[in-house]
Formats: structure tokens, C-alpha cells, sequence
């Protein structure tokens, strides 16, 4: 008898300790299906807003900058000018300026909108609309801004090559090589008339003037290209630079 006592002690704290264990792994309350499906309903109808609030936010960030470098070389190019024509680059840095900061306030409300849908505080079809009618003016404006900006890179890779060949003609002047000087002498020339071009298209755009098409993409290409023309013409210029010293 007395070796059967422990072990229906330890039987009996076995057990205790199942049912311990049951009972906490239950849950107070189960929730019903209905309940569940509910929950997936209500956050599948915020997913969709939400998506279209971070994609409108992501390209209202993406204008401010390309705002922000369109001011900065209007401000760069308006330094080498001076009257009027520098007036209007200031005037025009100012304007991406403050369509920079704009984009930036939109793209805050679009982050504030995002917090509010994960807290359940949205309708979720008019802040769709709202949001989607944002993101298109976005891309619009950043189209506009990348244009900008474009034609300005253009104006100033074309200064920097007009300024390489007015080096180079002169080495070539110092060693007598006419021929040399004139070859540069003209490529001064043509870089010089590039970079106002671009420059005067860049403003006219900016004040709702077309610039070579209709298509502000195929103009923000044209522009690119140009900007790479002049980097390798430079190049060229550097070389006469280099074999002249």
C-alpha cells in the first residue's frame, strides 16, 4: 500500500496539470466566422485607397525634387545674365520653388490619409477618387517639372561646352594653329546659341508655351540628348586643351 501512494500522487498531479493547461489555451471568447470574415472585408476595402495614397505621395515627393533642381539652375543661369532675361530665371526658380513646397504639402496629406485609413478613420471610395484625381495631377505636374529642369541641364552642359572651346581656340591660337582655333571658334559659337535656346524653352514652357512638340515626354528626351551632345563636344574641346599645354 504504501508504494502505491506516490505514484497515485503523482497520476493526480498529472491531471491537475492537463486541465490547467486546457483551460488557459482556451480562449475567453471564439470569434464567429461571421465575425472574421467581417474583419477581411473591412480591411480589403481599405487596401485599395491605400495604395493609391502611397502611390500619389511617392510622386508628389518625386515632383518637389524635381522642382527643387529646376530652382537651382534657373538661380544657376540667372547669375550669368543680367536685366531682364535674369529676372525672368529668378522669377522662374521662384515658381518651382513654390510649386516644390506644394508637392510637398500634398505629399504629407497623403501620408496623414494613409494613417488615417490603417486607423479605420477614411470612407474608402471617396478617398479612392481623391486620391486617384491626385495622383494623375501629380504625374502631370512632375512631367512638367522634369521638363523643366531638363531643358535647364541642357542650357548649362551647353555652357560649360561653349566656355571648353572658347579655351581650346585659344591654346590653338597661342601655338599659331589657326585652323585649330576657327574649328573651336565655331563649336563656341553653336554651344552658346544651344544653351540659350534651351534656356528660353525652359521659360516659355514654364508660362504654358509649347517647346518642340506637344508631348512634354518627347521634350524632357530632346532635351536629354542635347545635354548629351554637349558633354561629348567638351570632351572634344578638352583634348585640343590638353594637347596645346
Amino acid at each position: 500500500m504504501l508504494s502505491k501512494q506516490p505514484c497515485r500522487s503523482f497520476f493526480a498531479l498529472v491531471c491537475f496539470f492537463l486541465f490547467v493547461v486546457q483551460v488557459v489555451a482556451v480562449p475567453a471568447k471564439a470569434k464567429r466566422p461571421k465575425d472574421l470574415f467581417k474583419n477581411l472585408g473591412y480591411k480589403s476595402s481599405h487596401e485599395a485607397p491605400i495604395s493609391v495614397h502611397a502611390k500619389a505621395k511617392f510622386m508628389h515627393i518625386q515632383a518637389h525634387h524635381a522642382n527643387i533642381a529646376a530652382a537651382r539652375l534657373h538661380e544657376v543661369h540667372a547669375q550669368i545674365l543680367s536685366g531682364p532675361k535674369a529676372d525672368a530665371h529668378y522669377n522662374a526658380a521662384e515658381h518651382h520653388k513654390a510649386a516644390a513646397n506644394g508637392h510637398l504639402r500634398k505629399a504629407n496629406k497623403h501620408g496623414s490619409s494613409i494613417a488615417n485609413h490603417l486607423a479605420g478613420q477614411h470612407g474608402p471610395k471617396q478617398s479612392a477618387k481623391k486620391a486617384t484625381e491626385s495622383l494623375h495631377n501629380a504625374q502631370r505636374l512632375y512631367q512638367h517639372a522634369m521638363l523643366g529642369h531638363s531643358l535647364m541641364v541642357a542650357a548649362q552642359e551647353h555652357k560649360l561646352a561653349e566656355a571648353a572651346h572658347g579655351e581650346a581656340a585659344l591654346k590653338a591660337e597661342g601655338r599659331g594653329h589657326q585652323t585649330i582655333k576657327n574649328y573651336h571658334l565655331g563649336h563656341k559659337e553653336r554651344h552658346g546659341k544651344h544653351a540659350s535656346t534651351n534656356a528660353s524653352h525652359a521659360l516659355e514652357y514654364l508660362n504654358g508655351q509649347r517647346t518642340y512638340s506637344t508631348q512634354p515626354g518627347n521634350d524632357i528626351k530632346a532635351a536629354l540628348q542635347s545635354a548629351e551632345d554637349a558633354r561629348s563636344s567638351k570632351k572634344m574641346a578638352h583634348v585640343t586643351i590638353q594637347d596645346h599645354r
